[in-house]
């Protein structure tokens, strides 16, 4: 399975932005995080609780979360620093499908 990985590296490499340790902090994906950033700000700002109260969630399965990934992914990553880039990511990740499915809905309202 490796071997099939490894001929196809770049239908698994990002172009643009790294979600998880496995391509995080690539000096070519830096770009977005600048942009990941501002969507996870607009995430926190239309949520009704606190940022604190969501890094506390993200703190509490960051542990066992990592766990899920290939050994030496998260080498090099700091417990702390695993948790704010799950807390990013994750954060990201939600707008931006907010933002999908309300362009989606604006669209058809347009029809």
């Amino acid at each position: 399975m490796l071997g099939v990985i490894e001929v196809n590296k770049d239908c698994y490499d990002p172009l643009k932005v790294s979600v998880g340790p496995y391509h995080h902090g690539k000096p070519e994906l830096k770009e977005m995080e600048n942009i990941k950033l501002m969507m996870a700000r607009q995430f926190v700002q239309q949520s009704e609780e606190l940022v604190e109260d969501l890094h506390d969630k993200v703190t509490e399965v960051s542990n066992e979360a990592g766990q899920y990934y290939a050994e030496d992914s998260t080498e090099g990553l700091e417990d702390e620093q695993f948790t704010q880039m799950m807390f990013l990511d994750g954060r990201f990740i939600l707008r931006f499908i907010f933002c999908l499915l309300r362009m989606t809905i604006l669209t058809r309202m347009d029809e």
